[in-house]
C-alpha cells in the first residue's frame, strides 16, 4: 500500500518527479566520474610499476614521483647486487623527452625509459616479446595507448618491425612496435629506449646517474632480511642519498601521492562530496515540496486512521523510486562518459560492479536521507485543519 501510494504520488506529480530524477541523475553522474577517476588515478599511478619486475626498489632519497624520480649513483646498485640473496640488480633511466610527429608541427612531452634490452626489466610478455627490436640506438618502442597527438601507430602485419620516422629530443628515431601498456596523470605518453638509445637521446647525462634500480631476490630468501642487509649497506639512514623499497611500499607510496598529497585525488574527493550535496539539496526540495502540497492529503489519511509511520513509510518509498529511476538513467549516461573518456583523454576508468552497487547505495541514502528531513513537513498535518 504505502508503495503504490508513493508511485501514484510520483506519477501524478509529473513535473516535480522528472527534476527530482533528473537531480539523482545529475548526482550519480557526478559520482560516477569523480570516484571513477579517483579509482583510475590510483591504477594509473602505478601502471609502469606494476609492468616492471622486481622485488626491492632502490630510488634516490630526493625521489618524488615516477615522472621526476632524480638520480643517484651507480656504486650504490654494484653494492647492493654484492649482498646475498640478490639474484640481479639491473638500472632503469628515465627522463622527459619532446616528441614530434611528423605531421603535426607541435611538441608534446613524453615520457621516456631507457634499459639495456638484454636485462630482465620488464614482466609483461607483450613487452619482453619486442625489446630485442631495440638493438639498434634509434629504434623506441612507443605505447599505442598514449595521446592520439602522438601519432597512431600499428604493428605492421608485413614486418616485424614498421618504421615510421619521427623526432624525439631533436634526433630522428624509428618506431620499431608498439606496446600497451596506458597513459597515466604524470604523462601523456610512454616510449621504450635501449641503454645506448638513451644515451642518445641525452648526450650530456652520464650513464653512471640511475633513476631505478630493480632487485630481483633469489627464490625462498627472506625478503625482510635480504632488505635490512642492502639498508645496512647502502647509506639510506640520515645523510644517505638512496632509499630501498619492497613491492609494496612503491605501489602505495605512488597511490597515496596521487590520491592525497596532489590537488588531482583532492579535487575528485571534493567532487564526490559536492556531487551528494548537490543530490540531497534537489530530492529534498522535491519531497518536501510534494508533501507541502498534500498536506491535506495526509491530513484526511490521519483523520481515517492512518498512523504517521505509515505516511513516512509513502515519502520514504518516494525517495527510493526516485533513487532507483535518478540512478538508471545517470548510469547509462555514465556509460557513455567513461566511453569518451577512455578514447579521448585516455584514462583506463572502467564501469565495474562493485562501482556501481556503491553509487546504487550512495543514491539511495542520498534520496532516503532527503526523504527523511522532508518528513518534518508531515507534522504540520493536522486533522483538525480539515474542519
Amino acid at each position: 500500500m504505502p508503495v503504490w501510494l508513493a508511485f501514484r504520488n510520483l506519477v501524478q506529480s509529473k513535473v516535480r518527479t522528472l527534476v527530482g530524477i533528473a537531480g539523482v541523475s545529475f548526482a550519480v553522474v557526478l559520482l560516477f566520474f569523480q570516484i571513477g577517476m579517483v579509482l583510475s588515478a590510483s591504477r594509473t599511478a602505478t601502471l609502469v610499476y606494476r609492468a616492471l619486475d622486481f622485488d626491492l626498489l632502490i630510488r634516490s632519497k630526493a625521489y618524488v614521483e615516477f615522472s621526476d624520480p632524480r638520480s643517484f649513483s651507480v656504486q650504490r646498485m654494484r653494492q647492493a647486487d654484492s649482498i646475498s640473496g640478490t639474484q640481479s640488480v639491473v638500472p632503469v633511466y628515465l627522463g622527459t623527452g619532446e616528441w614530434k610527429h611528423p605531421t603535426d608541427p607541435r611538441y608534446r612531452a613524453i615520457q621516456i625509459l631507457g634499459f639495456e634490452i638484454d636485462d630482465q626489466v620488464f614482466n609483461q610478455p607483450q613487452i619482453l616479446a619486442k625489446v630485442d627490436r631495440l638493438r639498434l640506438p634509434k629504434h623506441v618502442l612507443i605505447d599505442e595507448l598514449s595521446h592520439p597527438g602522438f601519432g597512431k601507430f600499428q604493428e605492421d602485419s608485413n614486418s616485424d618491425t614498421p618504421r615510421t620516422t619521427t623526432w624525439l629530443n631533436d634526433q630522428i628515431v624509428e618506431v620499431a612496435g608498439v606496446f600497451r601498456l596506458g597513459a597515466g596523470f604524470g604523462a601523456d605518453g610512454t616510449v621504450l629506449v635501449s641503454e645506448r638509445g638513451f644515451e642518445r637521446l641525452y648526450p650530456g647525462r652520464s650513464r653512471n646517474e640511475i633513476s631505478l634500480g630493480l632487485v630481483r631476490l633469489d627464490p625462498g630468501v627472506n625478503e625482510t632480511q635480504v632488505l635490512e642487509s642492502i639498508r645496512e649497506q647502502l647509506p639510506t639512514g640520515d645523510g644517505g642519498d638512496v632509499e630501498v623499497l619492497t613491492r609494496e611500499q612503491v605501489l602505495e607510496y605512488e597511490t597515496a601521492l596521487w590520491l592525497w598529497h596532489t590537488p588531482l585525488g583532492l579535487i575528485f574527493i571534493m567532487g564526490a562530496g559536492i556531487a551528494c550535496v548537490v543530490g540531497i539539496v534537489i530530492v529534498y526540495q522535491v519531497l518536501a515540496s510534494d508533501v507541502a502540497n498534500r498536506l491535506p492529503e495526509y491530513a484526511t489519511l490521519k483523520a481515517i486512521g492512518y498512523r504517521d509511520r505509515f505516511l513516512a513509510a509513502v515519502v520514504i518509498f518516494q525517495a527510493v523510486l526516485l533513487a532507483v529511476m535518478g540512478f538508471l538513467l545517470g548510469w547509462g549516461g555514465s556509460v557513455i562518459l567513461y566511453r569518451i573518456t577512455r578514447e579521448m583523454a585516455r584514462i583506463p576508468v572502467e564501469m565495474t560492479v562493485p562501482l556501481c552497487m556503491g553509487v546504487a547505495c550512495a543514491a539511495v541514502l542520498i534520496c532516503v536521507g532527503s526523504g527523511l528531513a522532508a518528513l518534518s513537513k508531515l507534522r504540520a498535518a493536522a486533522p483538525a485543519d480539515l474542519f
